[in-house]
């Protein structure tokens, strides 16, 4: 993983290889997959807020992002209304908290 730091003390299973993107500016993924398999074994999008008037379109496409991964995890949803609605109440729950989770099926 590039420009990634190791925290002292913690040891990474061996059997995963953790990977890292930039979507864009404010949207990045992170993943650990299995050796061998290449099963991803957790993946994650982290939106980072911005204050230069870019804000609506940045948040707009992180909700997009997350809405769709959603939807591969529970195809039956519909599109805008249920898988965008998921995301917006979960970004609203967990506004304002260093950490939220929430569940759904396979999803945390």
């Amino acid at each position: 993983m590039a420009n990634s730091a190791r925290l002292e003390g913690l040891r990474e299973p061996e059997n995963l290889t953790h990977a890292a993107s930039k979507i864009n500016k404010t949207l990045y993924t992170s993943a650990a997959l299995e050796k061998g398999s290449g099963k991803i074994k957790t993946l994650q999008l982290t939106y980072l807020s911005v204050e230069d008037g870019t804000e609506k379109a940045a948040r707009a496409t992180a909700i997009a992002y997350i809405a769709a991964l959603l939807r591969e995890f529970e195809p039956a949803i519909s599109v805008e209304q249920q898988s965008t609605a998921r995301v917006l109440n979960l970004l609203s729950r967990g506004q304002g908290s260093r950490f939220f989770q929430q569940q759904w099926g396979t999803l945390r």
